[in-house]
Order: structure tokens, then C-alpha cells, then sequence
């Protein structure tokens, strides 16, 4: 995977907010569903839930981190894969039309 120097890529800059959303939650009582586990089952629309949405948008930005780099080589291997692939179909087209016209010049030889 090829990094671009100087400006930050997004993938860094995702890495650093998730880096500090890990920071934060990790202190103790930081958030009041730390001490009270059934705010779990607040909807992220209450009043006072804004911990709740923070956690949703930590939680996308996570999984983005997560998949990310995978997304990056899928997009890679399809561009490979079709170049490999017209290369292959190029290979086998030049190779069956130098057998027929071999193959007809051979004919005219014996047909003469």
C-alpha cells in the first residue's frame, strides 16, 4: 500500500481520531453508562444522549479504520486482475489467428 508523504492520508487521519475516541473511553467513569449499564438502552435521540451519538460515530469511524485498507487492495486487485486478463485474452487471440494462418498457408501448399 503506497503512503503519500507529506499530507496526512485520510487512513491517519481516521487512525488519530480513533486512537483518541480509545483514549477516551478508556478512562474510568468518563461516560455515565460507565456506571449505569442500562443507558445502553437509551436512543441516541434523548435528551442528554450525546454520549450515545459519539459512540455511533466512533463505532463508523472504527469500522472504516478496520476495512479500509482491505478496500484499498480490492480496488488494486481488480486493476491487476484486468490487465492480467487482457494480456491472457490478447495472448490466446494472437496465438489461434498465427495457427489458422498457418494452418491456411499449409493448405495452400498442399492444394497448390
Amino acid at each position: 500500500m503506497n503512503i503519500p508523504e507529506g499530507d496526512d492520508s485520510d487512513y491517519v487521519k481516521i487512525a488519530e481520531i480513533v486512537v483518541a475516541a480509545h483514549a477516551e473511553v478508556g478512562k474510568p467513569g468518563a461516560f455515565l453508562a460507565d456506571l449505569l449499564p442500562s443507558m445502553k438502552y437509551i436512543p441516541a435521540w434523548f435528551p442528554g444522549a450525546g454520549w450515545k451519538r459519539k459512540a455511533n460515530y466512533w463505532r463508523k469511524l472504527g469500522e472504516c479504520f478496520v476495512h479500509m485498507p482491505w478496500n484499498i487492495v480490492k480496488e488494486q486487485l481488480v486493476g491487476y486482475i484486468s490487465l492480467i486478463l487482457g494480456r491472457v485474452l490478447t495472448f490466446r487471440t494472437e496465438a489461434r489467428y498465427s495457427r489458422t494462418l498457418h494452418c491456411s498457408q499449409s493448405h495452400r501448399e498442399i492444394t497448390g
